[in-house]
């Protein structure tokens, strides 16, 4: 194709010089005649009057072009000025959003945004301005015009989508939040904002089967962090399973557990929430079980606790398996609560005493002192009874514990000769430690570290920022 117009071009200045060397060789006049009058002319310069004759015209032809065309220029002239404010517009604007003066970030991007080249971005800012001053109402007129002008931005129904939907979800417009989301997903199934706001939309709602469903997903994709995952994987592990224990409905509680992943299964706090509805649906024997077996393998505080509120059709089995793991555990303050309610079911009351004593002293424990105060009570230890009531009463109060000091048994006395067999203390080749000696201000201190050890209470209340 070069070729050619290499060619091409070679020919036509072979024909030019060819026909100004004829023309210039050429010694003959040109005569014109017009109305009586006779113009002679040499063929060279009849070539260049011709010649300036075309330029002449040509140039006429250009400049009355442009003078037609003014009113196009100053209006092209125009837009660009516009569209350069707009841009302006746009950057002051965003950089106001940004900076919190929601009120001046709306007046900026709307100022001139239908003359702009992107709208969209316009009205989506204004949108946020607006949200953020809670006008709710002109906040959804701004995502209005958004989706009226999303033609101009390739994509924008995304963004304009995920936006609306952030905005709802923060004013606690779930529902519609909700919807838009699932349409989102419906048309972009792999956009993984979008499902994590979804996930976060069923989770205010607590619909905890859609978020359970959801799970599995969102921790292959890695969509949420541990954190998230983790509150998540609770909320709807708890919800599932106390919506089916409150239903009676044991056998679809049982099924759903077997759906879980083994990942799942295996964790401790899932055993705990299961354990617990199962308990609260009657089944206290296989929650038992599960328990047992849990705990032989995998230790866990919380877990422990639970299998003292459990009830045990046997109890003196329950004890001897619980008994097996004091050794190891007898610094454990939930595990020693667990075992002293073991004591107190089986009215082995000198047992249950002790180990009160020595959970309570080793982290404080609300309904431990009422449960200890009670059995201070029975046992007729009226004047440790009132000491345990009140300390347990400022623990409530103030979130302070302090050692629980109790006078020597002088009531036992008047216990018969077979309650004072079980008043003995346990019999073992391991010693409990007893924090007797320990200064109110220690323990204050080591109270505080208790309570705020999440193992204290390891379902901790979910956040709703998520």
């Amino acid at each position: 194709m070069i070729l050619i117009y290499i060619l091409v071009i070679l020919a036509i200045i072979a024909g030019s010089f060819w026909l100004f060397d004829s023309i210039l060789a050429e010694q003959n006049n040109v005569v014109f005649y017009w109305s009586g009058h006779v113009l002679e002319l040499s063929v060279a310069n009849m070539v260049a009057l011709l010649l300036v004759g075309f330029l002449a015209f040509y140039l006429t032809l250009r400049l009355l072009k442009h003078l037609l065309s003014m009113a196009r220029y100053a209006k092209n002239y125009r837009k660009q000025k516009m569209c350069n404010r707009t841009r302006n517009d746009l950057m002051q604007g965003l950089v106001s959003l940004i900076e919190g003066n929601w009120g001046n970030a709306e007046k900026q991007l709307l100022a001139n945004a239908e003359h702009s080249e992107t709208p969209v971005l316009h009205y989506l800012g204004a949108a946020r301005a607006a949200h953020l001053q809670e006008a709710y109402e002109l906040r959804d007129q701004y995502l209005k015009q958004a989706i009226e002008a999303k033609k101009t931005v390739n994509g924008a129904e995304i963004a304009i989508a995920i936006s609306q939907a952030e905005m709802q979800l923060y004013s606690e417009q779930l529902e519609q939040a909700r919807a838009g989301l699932i349409t989102l997903l419906e048309e972009h199934p792999k956009h993984l904002y979008a499902k994590k706001l979804l996930a976060k939309s069923y989770y205010k709602q607590e619909d905890w089967k859609n978020l359970s469903s959801m799970l599995p997903e969102l921790n292959k994709q890695e969509i949420l962090n541990t954190k998230d995952l983790a509150h998540y994987e609770t909320a709807s592990l708890k919800g599932v399973f106390q919506m089916y224990a409150n239903e009676d409905s044991l056998s679809k509680l049982k099924l759903e557990w077997k759906k879980l992943p083994n990942t799942t299964r295996n964790k401790p706090y899932a055993i705990l929430l299961y354990c617990k509805a199962l308990v609260a649906a009657g089944d206290n024997s296989t929650a038992n079980k599960l328990m047992v077996t849990s705990l032989n393998k995998q230790w866990d505080d919380q877990l422990a606790q639970q299998y003292g509120l459990s009830h045990h059709d046997n109890l003196n089995q329950a004890i001897k398996h619980a008994e097996k793991w004091l050794p190891e555990h007898d610094k454990s303050p939930e595990f020693l609560l667990s075992l002293a309610r073991l004591y107190s079911k089986n009215k082995l009351w000198g047992k249950a005493r002790h180990f009160f004593d020595s959970s309570l002293n080793l982290a404080p424990n609300s309904e431990g002192y009422l449960e200890f105060a009670e059995l201070l009570e029975k046992i007729g230890e009226k004047e440790n009874a009132e000491l345990c009531y009140k300390v347990g009463l400022e623990y409530c109060i103030n979130k302070k514990g302090q050692p629980l000091t109790l006078n020597n048994r002088n009531e036992t006395n008047r216990l018969s000769t077979a309650e004072l067999e079980v008043l003995q203390p346990p019999i073992s080749d391991y010693s409990i430690d007893v924090m007797d000696d320990y200064s109110n201000e220690s323990y204050s201190d080591k109270s505080a570290t208790v309570i705020n050890n999440p193992r204290v209470d390891v379902i901790q209340p979910l956040d709703a920022h998520i």
